[in-house]
């Protein structure tokens, strides 16, 4: 089960790659060029909230909270 969320983790990190970068570095030039940015941001949030979930489980609280602070 962790492994298929993790899987579906990385294909939609896969497939937003370039997205996730411009929406990162400059929100107002995403928004002029048509990007979707409240979706994005979102779909960020989910990827960042599911990765913690499964990591929680795989490595424990100890280490994923040091992984979020790094």
């Amino acid at each position: 089960v962790l492994f298929c969320a993790a899987l579906v983790i990385a294909l939609i990190v896969i497939c937003f790659w370039k997205e996730f970068i411009i929406v990162a570095f400059d929100r107002e030039f995403a928004y002029s060029i048509g990007y979707p940015v409240f979706f994005l941001d979102i779909v960020v949030t989910f990827v960042i909230v599911a990765s913690v979930v499964i990591g929680l489980h795989i490595v424990g609280v100890l280490l994923m909270s040091a992984l979020l602070i790094a």
